[in-house]
């Protein structure tokens, strides 16, 4: 028979816990595995909305919301969380993009995204089997077969 805790680490001033649940085998039992544990690894709890992060990073840009503390936009009302994601919108409005498609000159902001726009270029796609939909790139299309497919 398997036993369940949860420890939780508080931390103050942010209002936050640090959340690990997991599994323990009981004497006699094997080892439980990282599927046998409901949430697997550290989750970050925002105990003011009750969001979970996987990553502290990302609880503390979230905690800024809370706060009140954002980055604006200097061309539109926008507000971000964190200056990476305020910085990633800023080549919408001065077209200055760090990265561009060698083959037609669209600019993007992260690899991934030019990585699937030139996929676009040379026909290399994935197949929804469920609706023959055609995405160009891999996470965007686990997350289309999660819609597609759902449990």
């Amino acid at each position: 028979m398997m036993q369940t805790y949860t420890t939780q680490v508080h931390a103050k001033q942010q209002n936050i816990s640090r959340t690990r649940n997991t599994t323990l085998p009981s004497q006699g039992a094997t080892k439980s595995s990282p599927t046998d544990r409901p949430f697997g690894k550290y989750k970050y709890l925002c105990e003011i909305c009750k969001r979970v992060f996987a990553d502290k990073r990302y609880l503390n840009d979230h905690m800024r919301k809370h706060e009140g503390i954002m980055y604006k936009c200097e061309y539109c009302p926008k507000s971000f969380s964190s200056y990476r994601s305020m910085q990633l919108h800023l080549p919408l409005h001065t077209g200055k993009y760090p990265l561009h498609c060698g083959q037609c000159g669209a600019g993007f902001n992260l690899r991934r995204e030019l990585e699937a726009h030139e996929n676009q270029h040379q026909g290399k796609g994935f197949t929804c089997l469920n609706c023959n939909k055609i995405l160009y790139s891999e996470k965007d299309f686990s997350k289309h077969q999660q819609k597609c497919y759902p449990k």
